[in-house]
């Protein structure tokens, strides 16, 4: 056989070994909430980091927490990104998931127009603010912590609050319908970059680097597939640090299809949210700290009415052998 045949036939065997490979690469269902503190999951499958691990990742954004909750209980998702408070109500209404990572920390901003004349949280009382529906993570962020203990005020007496989806809450308040919004990034900076409004607090100024969003896996799938999700954390840690070294901005922008502001690029929009939300996969006693907050939080409100400890809905070990490993 000639050296040239023998070339050919070994590159032919090679494809043919790494077509095979991806053919038997284990699915795995993600669902991300649409926050820019999920980036690390739609990120790592562009970026082929799923796939680095052997992994066939079908990685999908839902608009809304409660549809990916339907999803998940379906078993129509094995690994979702979501906020704390979601995943401690899956626990709660027995729907069995349990926390492996974090994905970000920092959530939103309390923005006013700059004509407001509102220029502390005590000048809202009276006020209607847009924030998310009752009863979620971000709802709850700003009933319990930056109205009730950082501002003094009672929420729904002092202040009005009406729930939308983030996609109309800058348009609301531009358009003078309400006069505050808790926005999340990336469109808080998207809102800032028209000129119009400012920021009156942001939550990770008022609680520094304080967790969010989580990777949460249902139950039963972990225990059938745990490998399986040991690789899945190596591919989430890995974009994490990619991330968090500057790389992928031009696909957050993308992602979230934002529009340039005044002399402001998309790009230079995610770099500015970026100020406000970062990422990390970590889980120590701080991240725990803060969660038995949302969970006070949330019972104060009548959100939350269960007993359960935070340490129930977390395990530490997917990400301690996925960090092992070499």
């Amino acid at each position: 056989m000639s050296t040239r045949k023998l070339v050919a036939l070994t590159l032919g065997l090679v494809a043919a070994a790494a077509v095979s490979a991806q053919a038997q690469a284990p699915k795995v269902r993600v669902g991300w909430n649409y926050n820019m503190g999920n980036a690390p999951a739609p990120f790592a499958a562009e970026r082929g980091l799923f796939r680095k691990q052997n992994i066939d990742a079908d990685v999908k954004h839902f608009a809304s927490g409660p549809a990916l909750t339907q999803a998940l209980a379906a078993k129509q998702v094995d690994i979702a990104y979501v906020g704390f408070t979601p995943a401690y109500q899956w626990l709660e209404r027995d729907i069995p998931t349990v926390a492996i990572a974090q994905s970000s920390f920092g959530l939103g901003s309390i923005v006013v127009r700059k004509d407001s004349g509102i220029n502390s949280l005590a000048d809202l009382r009276g006020k209607t603010v847009a924030s998310s529906r009752k009863g979620s993570g971000n709802d709850t962020l700003l009933r319990g912590f930056l109205l009730r203990e950082l501002g003094k005020l009672e929420p729904d007496r002092d202040v009005q609050i009406v729930g939308m989806g983030e996609e109309t809450k800058g348009a609301a308040l531009l358009e003078k319908k309400v006069d505050a919004a808790l926005t999340v990034e990336p469109f808080t900076t998207e809102l800032l970059a028209t000129d119009q409004v400012k920021v009156l607090v942001n939550s990770v100024d008022a609680a520094p680097r304080h967790p969010w969003y989580l990777v949460v896996a249902r139950v039963d799938w972990l225990k059938e597939h745990r490998d399986l999700a040991v690789r899945f954390v190596r591919a989430h840690v890995e974009a994490v640090k990619l991330l968090n070294a500057g790389e992928g901005n031009d696909v957050v922008a993308r992602m979230f299809k934002l529009a340039p502001g005044r002399n402001v690029s998309p790009v230079d929009i995610v770099k500015s949210a970026r100020e406000r939300v970062g990422f990390d996969y970590e889980l120590t006693e701080r991240e725990m700290e803060f969660f038995d907050r949302q969970i006070g939080w949330a019972r104060s409100l009548g959100v939350s009415k269960g007993t359960h400890k935070v340490s129930e809905m977390f395990d530490v070990s997917v990400l301690r052998d996925a960090m092992s490993v070499k």
